[in-house]
């Protein structure tokens, strides 16, 4: 099914689930659920706090089911609500997180201490995520880890499409100093 095709049954299951059938909602919840779980699990590196941002993405999705535009995705729209709560889960708590590791060496360092490199490089990945600042953060985990493209990103974060560019430079460009002074070169 291409994105047209998902935008157009998205959109006439939120008319559906909008009109009370709450099989239309279920449905929107099984096609959803395990991506909104993984960016919000990306954002905050807990799965049981995952689990209680994506129940309330999804509560608060049923909620607000009439200011949903179908003129855009449904992807878009909830992956936004759950960007944000993650955000402000965030924000209460001070607990900065992220639970992807950096990708910083495309070969298998050599040797007998590989898995314990691979391990280090793992744990430094998401020290470094977990010190950058939530807007960045989010552009990160939304571009490299949910693989969205900088329009989607744009529109989950309600954001330019410029921003969307200088976040991410910004973000990567913080990432490969923090690499470079733990004595990685890239």
């Amino acid at each position: 099914m291409n994105r047209e095709e998902e935008k157009v049954r998205d959109a006439r299951l939120v008319e559906l689930a909008s009109a009370g059938d709450l099989r239309a909602f279920e449905e929107l919840v099984r096609l959803y659920q395990r991506p909104v779980f993984d960016v919000a699990y990306r954002m905050v590196h807990d799965a049981e706090t995952s689990a209680d941002i994506t129940q309330a993405t999804f509560l608060a999705a049923f909620e607000k089911l009439g200011s949903y535009d179908p003129a855009y995705k449904f992807f878009s729209w909830i992956y936004r609500i759950a960007i944000n709560l993650a955000l402000d889960y965030s924000s209460r708590k001070r607990v900065a997180a992220a639970a992807a590791h950096v990708a910083v060496i495309d070969q298998e360092p050599e040797g007998p201490h590989s898995s314990l490199e691979k391990e280090r490089i793992s744990k430094l990945g998401r020290k470094l995520l977990d010190e950058l600042q939530e807007d960045y953060r989010a552009v990160i985990v939304l571009r490299h880890y949910s693989d969205l493209s900088y329009e989607e990103i744009a529109g989950v974060l309600d954001i330019p499409l410029k921003t969307v560019k200088s976040r991410l430079y910004s973000a990567r460009q913080l990432l490969k100093a923090g690499l470079q002074e733990n004595g990685y070169e890239l």
